[in-house]
């Protein structure tokens, strides 16, 4: 950046400057601001036509200081510094030095104010100002060693403003040292915790932190930033509520599993701004979660005539409600068309817009219209994951990735290592795990159970992923030279071989505790993360007295329904799915051979068409007595967050049975293929 371009980026805040000013000049003067400025001009005006003696200047230091930062404010630089130098003490005087160095500034003469903030500060090193703008004069001049250093010592002698302070975090995460930028606001939480620029700062950096380490399944860790960033959140819209802060409270709340209280946060969102769309949208979702469908989509509706272009909203819009083919679902149509057309064709936007047009045509039975933008939504999902998928998975390919888990569960976890470590194992039976490939109906089914009174549904928790991330990292098993398979034993799972018991069974307890804060009264509480199906082995251990409910559909309609929802790879490419699945049933079968307790396999098929007798069966097998009101599941109020939410707010139906044909000709190849596979894998288990 050049010197000339740069000067208006390094504006002092002569508002807030002059208002400091005043006090000094009437500091109990009841006054407005502009009455006050103008008496100090009145003064300066009659101290000239007085010809007053040089050893009165001090005195009318103050009237000095504000008459010239007004000047400066109305870009009069050339009288102001004409004051300065004839009534104010430049050698002794910090405020006059800070107020040249901003004439300087003005003038775009960084050189001059830097000399003039330097010795200003040595006069008065208190000046916070002083020392951001010195930081800012240094970046520009591309010296950020400088920067640096004034913005560490400006973070000391901040007001609360915290310039410095917001700069110097900034910084560091520019730099990608989260830790060291919350480290500096935490530092300047300390002498003011209830500032609402810090706390607003500090929560958007814990966010942040969280989202790395959930994305390297450090999800304990994640959750407490995320707790924290809460509490910081809480002080903001206490003292400063704004739309955007709630709506990130709300978010945070909901990564919290804290939906109530998130679609309470929601609404104070849209009260503060009541043609927000985006708010509209977010408390619209929120409805959705706790099934008040009309609500709604009356918010989204609202939403998408305050802002048409959002395409956000349209995807949400387009999971929460069910299109008839009329004459407003058509207009609806060739508006999501006109927003495709004007966005780029690997724009995010490209994303939501497709599926909701997908959507659109297919509720309405344009199939093959639908399964266009399907298709277009799934592929600019892909090439936009694409890079990011590779690094998740170091450079191999998503085959060898998966078949390298699945070829190591399999050896590892055999009948003798689950009686080998059953000392390990914590004897509740309070955890009901359901599991399953997505959309095979695992919120069907907890919605089911978790009907149950003596059951309550915490939904998809990733704490199970958790624990395997930390059993990873604290096995006692050391490298060896003189043993090669010592870096084995060092992975998971064989770690859990060595691992100390008391911080095992540690984990296996914070996985209670974590489980209790949903329960309220019930003595069972399900978890419903489909993917923990990975995890089994480490649940048998864990919890060997735990229930496991498998939920099982048609394999095609499982891909078909998944690469419906706009989902995360794998389920954007049905080449990607086909190894999943295949993956997926290997180690199902592995399960079924090895895990010390039984799994339940639930059909979603035959719980559709036989839903008291299978939901019977679901419920003995928990070990609970019948319960009516497991029937009546889709009355149950609590929130369920997946893209299931709007199903199970119905009664039970059988029109998701066989699904995939709808889009039979363009998926034949895959049928065909996967029909093969599945006949040869009956043949071994025969």
């Amino acid at each position: 950046m050049k010197e000339s371009d740069s000067v208006s980026a390094i504006e002092p805040s002569l508002d807030l400057f002059i208002r400091s000013l005043l006090k000094s000049v009437s500091p109990n003067a009841t006054a407005s601001e502009a009455t006050i400025v103008g008496d100090c001009h009145r003064q300066l005006r009659q101290r000239v036509s007085h010809h007053r003696n040089d050893e009165h200047v001090a005195a009318a230091a103050p009237v000095v200081h504000v008459v010239v930062a007004d000047l400066l404010r109305q870009k009069k630089q050339d009288q102001a510094v004409a004051i300065l130098f004839a009534h104010a003490d430049m050698e002794n005087d910090p405020v006059a030095n800070r107020l040249r160095a901003y004439a300087s500034l003005a003038a775009g003469d960084l050189d001059s104010a830097h000399e003039t903030l330097e010795r200003s500060i040595q006069l008065d090193p208190h000046q916070a100002e002083c020392w951001y703008l010195l930081g800012k004069i240094a970046e520009t001049k591309d010296n950020p060693k400088a920067a640096l250093k004034y913005y560490e010592r400006g973070s000391f002698f901040d007001d609360e403003q915290y310039s410095s302070t917001l700069t110097l975090a900034e910084y560091h995460e520019q730099r990608h040292d989260l830790g060291e930028a919350i480290h500096v606001i935490r530092v300047n939480l300390i002498r003011d915790a209830r500032s609402a620029k810090l706390n607003r700062t500090l929560a958007g950096l814990l966010e942040k932190r969280a989202t790395n380490l959930a994305r390297r399944s450090r999800y304990r860790m994640a959750k407490r930033l995320r707790l924290e960033a809460l509490e910081c959140y809480g002080i903001v819209n206490a003292r400063e509520p704004s739309r955007k802060s709630l709506i990130a409270e709300g978010r945070l709340r909901q990564q919290l599993h804290q939906y109530e209280a998130a679609r309470e946060t929601f609404a104070k969102a849209v009260k503060q701004d009541p043609e927000s769309s985006i708010s509209l949208s977010y408390l619209a979702s929120a409805n959705v979660d706790f099934g008040e469908i009309p609500t709604a989509l009356k918010l989204f509706e609202k939403a998408i005539k305050q802002d048409p272009d959002r395409a956000e909203t349209h995807f949400r819009y387009s999971r929460a409600k069910k299109f008839e083919d009329n004459a407003a679902t058509r207009q609806y149509a060739k508006l999501l068309h006109r927003l495709i057309d004007q966005s780029k064709p690997r724009e995010q936007k490209q994303i939501s817009l497709n599926f909701a047009l997908a959507k659109v045509y297919d509720d309405t039975g344009r199939y093959q219209e639908a399964w266009q933008h399907y298709q277009r939504g799934n592929q600019v999902k892909a090439d936009r994951n694409r890079a990011k998928a590779e690094a998740n998975i170091r450079g191999r390919s998503l085959d060898l990735a998966m078949s390298d888990i699945v070829d190591r569960a399999i050896d590892f976890f055999t009948p003798e290592i689950f009686s080998k470590l059953r000392h390990l194992g914590n004897p509740s039976a309070m955890p009901i795990f359901i599991v399953g490939m997505p959309r095979s109906g695992t919120t069907l089914t907890e919605q089911i159970v978790s009907s149950h009174p003596d059951v309550a549904g915490a939904g998809e928790l990733s704490s199970i992923s958790q624990i395997r991330f930390h059993a990873s990292h604290v096995g006692n098993a050391q490298p060896s030279r003189n043993n090669p398979n010592s870096d084995r034993q060092r992975q998971y799972p064989d770690c859990l071989a060595s691992i100390d018991a008391v911080d095992f069974k540690g984990m296996g307890q914070e996985y209670l505790d974590e489980l209790a804060a949903f329960a309220g009264d019930a003595a069972r509480v399900t978890d419903k993360m489909p993917t923990n199906f990975w995890h089994l082995g480490l649940i048998g251990i864990l919890f060997p007295n735990a229930t496991i409910i498998h939920c099982q559909r048609n394999p095609m309609d499982v891909m078909v329904s998944c690469f419906c929802q706009n989902l995360n790879p794998p389920f954007c490419d049905f080449e990607q799915m086909m190894t999943y699945h295949r993956d997926y049933r290997r180690i199902m079968r592995h399960w079924e051979k090895v895990l010390p307790q039984p799994i339940y396999h639930s059909r979603y098929e035959e719980l559709v068409a036989n839903p008291e007798s299978k939901s019977r069966q679901l419920i003995n097998h928990c070990a609970l007595e019948w319960s009516e009101q497991c029937l009546t599941f889709h009355q149950n109020d609590r929130a369920v967050h997946t893209p299931s939410k709007w199903q199970v707010r119905q009664p039970m139906y059988q029109s998701s049975v066989e699904k995939w044909r709808k889009f039979e000709l363009p998926l034949s190849k895959i049928a065909e293929q996967l029909n093969q596979e599945l006949a040869a894998e009956a043949t071994l288990t025969e």
